[in-house]
């Protein structure tokens, strides 16, 4: 896993009442056959 991704998993959940504009997302978008995780397959990521 790239050393950016680990660096934001790392940090700890903001509070709920946090103003989103202070946080850093992080926005991966996969396309697959299906919802199965076992059944179906990734067809595309993109972030």
């Amino acid at each position: 896993m790239p050393k950016e991704v680990l660096s934001i998993l790392s940090e700890p959940a903001p509070d709920m009442d946090t103003d989103s504009s202070f946080l850093q997302y992080l926005v991966v978008d996969f396309e697959t056959t299906g919802i199965d995780a076992k059944g179906n397959s990734i067809l595309s990521m993109g972030g």
